[in-house]
């Protein structure tokens, strides 16, 4: 996987004219990078509520604006959430998905 030098701030678009076409752009200024729905999974990004970092989940994909767990889950399970994202992030860094 391609390493980017920052975190997107991903948007679900529609590309197709015809037919759907679904990809996620990066908004951040000046980035034009794209990633198509079966690599976008695993990529950095950042969260359009809260504006922090997280990594892109399968629960995303439907979501407009890529949101982190934090800000679409309960509020009643912050800190459980906290837990799942730094054991999810520990095992990417393992794998060698993310870096710092």
């Amino acid at each position: 996987m391609l390493k980017s030098k920052h975190s997107h701030k991903l948007k679900r678009v529609n590309l197709g004219t015809k037919t759907e076409y679904i990809v996620y752009k990066c908004f951040r200024p000046g980035c034009t990078t794209y990633f198509a729905r079966p690599i976008v999974v695993g990529v950095s990004a950042l969260c359009w509520a809260c504006g922090k970092d997280f990594t892109f989940a399968v629960r995303n994909l439907e979501q407009v604006k890529a949101k982190c767990r934090k800000c679409t889950g309960r509020r009643d399970r912050t800190e459980d959430v906290e837990k799942i994202d730094i054991a999810s992030d520990n095992i990417l860094k393992q794998l060698g998905l993310k870096h710092e």
